[in-house]
Order: structure tokens, then sequence, then C-alpha cells
């Protein structure tokens, strides 16, 4: 690691940011909670474009919140790693990380998914044919924690991108719910299109 410019302190991803492991049972879950599983995160994407509804599940599973950052622990040379749009429930073989302040927000993002970083828990990993990360192993990446100008700067400009891109991702959800509704109702008659 690179000696800490003046102001910025050497720290570790676990001294900005936690891991929240809040579990639900599938009978505690209403029937149309938005459910995501590794399946629905691309690889090298920060933003979640994709995700079930958590109807069929069998098996408990962590709750996050909107903003919480999900990394792909199973397997993490896949470099599964993006934010949350929304609430919802997701695989035990993801990580919600949440970061300790709100101001840390969109360092903590762009800390964990950087290549360094997942490379960091791939090489990190146990078990040799699903290697699987866990938080024990992440918190203690280190990194360079910056002086408060410097993260102020950075989430003018970071923060920007991030609410864009969220909104892009709502407006996508809302069209595709549209057309889920309507198109078995066009296609069935039910619905009459006027020209």
């Amino acid at each position: 690691m690179e000696e800490a410019e003046e102001g910025w302190e050497n720290g570790k991803l676990g001294d900005v940011s936690t891991c929240i492991k809040e579990s639900i049972q599938p009978e505690d879950m209403s029937q149309y909670t938005l459910y995501v599983g590794l399946e629905h995160i691309d690889r090298k994407n920060i933003v979640l474009s994709r995700h079930g509804i958590s109807d069929k599940l069998a098996s408990n599973k962590y709750v996050f919140a909107e903003d919480d950052i999900l990394f792909g622990k199973l397997r993490p040379y896949f470099h599964k790693v993006c934010f949350a749009s929304f609430q919802g429930v997701c695989s035990t073989d993801i990580l919600v990380i949440r970061p300790k302040e709100r101001r840390l927000y969109p360092f903590c993002l762009f800390a964990f998914f950087q290549k360094n970083v997942v490379d960091y828990s791939d090489i990190s990993s146990e078990g040799t044919r699903m290697p699987r990360t866990s938080w024990d192993i992440l918190k203690n990446y280190p990194i360079l924690i910056p002086d408060e100008n410097s993260l102020a700067h950075f989430n003018t400009i970071a923060e920007t991108m991030i609410q864009k891109m969220k909104k892009n991702q709502n407006q996508i959800r809302t069209l595709t719910q549209m057309r889920d509704t309507l198109l078995p109702k066009l296609m069935s008659g039910e619905v009459r299109v006027k020209s």
C-alpha cells in the first residue's frame, strides 16, 4: 500500500463499512419481495439491472436496504459487485455491505468495486471447487482513507453519477413491470390498442 497523502489515513475497509447479516425466512417475506441472487448481478457492472421475486424461495436470505453494496462471495473472481437501487432480500452467497456513515457511501462503493479488492478477495478465498470469500477477509483489505475535503469533492462528482444510475434503473424497472402486466393482456385480447 502506498503511503497516505497529507491528511489521509491508513486504514482498512472494515474501518469505513460493516457487513449486515439480517436474516429472514421465506414465510416472513411478502409474496412480492424483490430478490437478488448471484445470477442477477452482472460481472463487472456496478449497476444492479435484474432481480427476481421471493414467491418461490425455500431457504433463509439476507435483507438489504436501498444503497447497500452487494458483493458476491461465491467465486469472487466473477467480480459481481453492485449497489442496490431498491430494498429486498438476497442470497446468502452475497455479502450485504453498508458504509458506517452516509458520507462514506460513494467512497465505499467504488472501493469495493475496484479490481484490486476483488482480486484480493479471490486470492484469499477458501475452497477449491467453489471458492468463497468472507467479510473477515474483505474487512482487512488495506486502504487510504481520504481527508474531509477530498471526500467532499469526490462525493460531489460520484453522488451525481450514482443518482443518475439509480434513476435509470428505477425507470427500467417500472417499464419492465408495465410490459409484464400489459403484454399478456394484449396477447389474449383483453386489452386492445386503438389506432
